[in-house]
Parts: C-alpha cells; structure tokens; sequence
C-alpha cells in the first residue's frame, strides 16, 4: 500500500506529470504506463469489430490469426493483467499501488484484472468523467 498520500486527476495529462514530480526516477515506467493505457485504451474500442460481424467470419478470423492484425493488440492487452503489466513497467511497489489504486472499480483485484479492462475504465475517466 502507498506509504502516503496520493492526488488522482481526472485528465491523464495532469495526471502524468503529478507522478513524475512523485517518481521522478520512475520517467521511463510512467511514460511506458501511459502509452499502454493509450494502446490498450484503442485496442479496446476496436475490439467491437468482431461483435459486429458474423460469427463464421469471426471464426475463420481467430481461426487463421488474422483477428491479431485486426484487433489493433487487444490480443496483447487481454492476456496480461494489470499486475504483471505494471511488473514489467516499473519495479517500485508504490508506483505499482498508486496506478492500481482504482482497481475496485474493475471487480477483481490487479493479479486476475485484465490490463485492457484496466485502460478502458481509465480511458472513460480520461475527459473529467465521474463515478458517484
């Protein structure tokens, strides 16, 4: 658990350079926290492609691979969770608590939490969006 206290903001932005004034040894796994968010946060929206589509179609697509070119890497950012994202990001375990903090609001804890559903809740938030 974080050793103090943290601000969250609702624009990433802000929300970046907050923690790069909080870890600034940590640039290059802040920097690599969000251009994940921002890959997975898209990966998630084009994963609709294939609701959107018929069935043997979608089939054949995961069937010969090409659902990976397709699904722009939400392939990638479904099969690791959250925890293991933030493992390879960066070493700090307060870092890792910090960007993990709003977990709750995924359903499950960081080890069983899939990383693309991580960005796309981030991703709603990233405009000023609000939870009661």
């Amino acid at each position: 658990a974080p050793s103090s206290r943290y601000e969250k903001f609702s624009n990433q932005g802000e929300y970046k350079k907050y923690l790069l004034g909080k870890f600034p040894e940590e640039k290059k796994g802040i920097e690599e926290y969000f251009a994940a968010l921002k890959e997975a946060s898209i990966a998630y929206s084009r994963s609709y492609v294939f609701k959107c589509i018929p069935l043997p179609l979608a089939q054949l697509l995961v069937w010969t691979g090409l659902n990976k070119i397709i699904d722009g890497g939400y392939s990638k950012w479904s099969s690791i969770t959250l925890q293991q994202a933030l493992q390879k990001m960066t070493k700090n375990k307060e870092l890792q608590a910090v960007l993990s903090s709003n977990y709750v609001l995924e359903g499950c804890d960081p080890s069983r939490s899939p990383f693309v559903l991580h960005a796309a809740i981030a991703g709603a938030f990233r405009h000023g969006a609000f939870f009661p």
